[in-house]
């Protein structure tokens, strides 16, 4: 295949795809025909080397250099002015498709910021919920090691108060003991008291009444003797 016929199909090509490419449209779709607006022009681009190089020779004036007849010179130019216009064309669909591009390259980005700070807000969320949670766990477990202290507490309080309690009772026992130990003696000493006290009163009834008896042995005694001392009889 010559040069001129691949340059054609080459063109031929191009021209398709930039017909059937459409309107440019908005967000990844105006992306996407920016990509290939820039494709098609790079693949022109190319393709203008060679189409420059085979116009330079059919515009060529010198009958000695000229390689093209009339006809194909004809043919080489149209292709020439073919491929300007497509190049034209192109600028034009790059110059409409990279604003949009641009703007959705500006809206993705800013969607991506707005995801990013949506991201990190719902991250410092998380890490908030998470330190509610571990405040609560720690105030949990702080509740629960004070209340295994306040019953600490309680039970030495109750232990405490069992003892004072038990040494109250040790020293009214104790007491009770003394005051009935106190109070047997005293029972003691009144018994012993009372006792010495019948005793005497038993020893002094018992001199009374061997006076008593001495005296009425006496008297007998005397009465006799007077009695016999009438008679005139000695006194038996």
């Amino acid at each position: 295949m010559t040069l001129f016929k691949r340059s054609a199909e080459l063109l031929s090509q191009l021209q398709a795809a930039l017909a059937s490419a459409g309107a440019p449209g908005e967000g990844p779709a105006a992306e996407e025909a920016e990509r290939a607006t820039a494709a098609l022009s790079e693949r022109a681009s190319q393709l203008g080397g060679d189409v420059a190089k085979m116009a330079a020779k059919a515009r060529e004036t010198d009958p000695d250099k000229q390689v093209y007849g009339k006809g194909m010179q004809e043919k080489v130019l149209k292709l020439a002015a073919d491929h300007e216009a497509l190049t034209r064309q192109l600028a034009d669909r790059a110059a409409e498709v990279a604003p949009l591009a641009e703007a959705a390259r500006s809206r993705a980005a800013a969607d991506a910021a707005a995801a990013q700070e949506a991201a990190q807000q719902e991250a410092a969320r998380d890490q908030q919920r998470q330190a509610e949670v571990a405040a609560a766990e720690a105030e949990r477990r702080g509740g629960e090691e004070q209340r295994r202290k306040d019953e600490v507490e309680v039970a030495a309080q109750q232990e405490r108060a069992r003892k004072e309690d038990k040494e109250r009772k040790r020293q009214a026992a104790a007491l009770a003991a003394e005051e009935k130990k106190e109070a047997d003696a005293a029972k003691r000493e009144e018994a012993a008291k009372k006792f010495r006290e019948e005793s005497a009163a038993q020893v002094a009834r018992q001199q009374a009444a061997d006076l008593e008896a001495r005296r009425a042995t006496q008297a007998r005694a005397a009465a006799a003797a007077a009695e016999a001392a009438r008679r005139g009889a000695p006194p038996t």
